[in-house]
């Protein structure tokens, strides 16, 4: 039977027990599908960094708002600003589960157990590279941006109570001065 399969130029070694031949086609062709899909997992990742980026940004823009308020003085608008950074926290909530989800899912694609997004960075191809570094940079400076405003809003708001508490103990003596006062012109 050998010799019949040799005579029509049939090798029967690059066959394996399934009848699969190795470094054929079809091998060549199932690793070109998982580098597609890899590929495409890679662009849904980008695309949920993208809208992870944007949602914190709205989240900046709003702490923007509440600063400015403070300092304006307009106490009005604090209950519409409250209920906007609540909506942006909870849309960065749910963007980085997302997040997780999908750096994980690339993780398994390309055989790691737990990946961070610079072991993808360090390895992905560079047309994906330049993308992911944009946004990893982006990603980075905006939440900068956000603890120095939020620092900027405690110091305010710590501010704003030093304030009230000398008006406040300013009051009580004044009070008192005026009770005493009052007390020594009885007398």
């Amino acid at each position: 039977m050998v010799a019949e399969l040799e005579n029509v130029g049939f090798d029967y070694r690059k066959v394996g027990w399934r009848g699969k031949k190795r470094g054929t086609f079809s091998t060549q062709k199932t690793d070109k599908g998982r580098m597609q899909r890899q590929q495409a997992l890679i662009d849904r990742l980008i695309a949920i960094l993208e809208g992870h980026l944007e949602n914190h940004r709205q989240l900046l823009s709003v702490m923007g708002q509440k600063m400015r308020a403070m300092i304006d003085g307009h106490t009005d608008e604090f209950r519409e600003i409250a209920r906007l950074e609540r909506v942006a926290l909870e849309r960065i909530a749910l963007s980085d589960v997302e997040r997780i989800v999908a750096i994980d899912t690339v993780g398994q694609a390309l055989g790691f157990t737990k990946m961070r997004l610079l072991d993808l960075i360090t390895i992905s191809g560079e047309e994906h590279r330049e993308a992911l570094l944009d946004l990893r940079d982006d990603l980075r400076d905006i939440r900068e941006e956000q603890e120095l405003l939020k620092r900027f809003t405690q110091k305010l708001i710590l501010r704003s109570l030093e304030q009230l508490f000398t008006y406040l103990g300013c009051a009580k003596l004044e009070k008192r001065n005026f009770i005493d006062s009052a007390a020594i012109s009885d007398n």
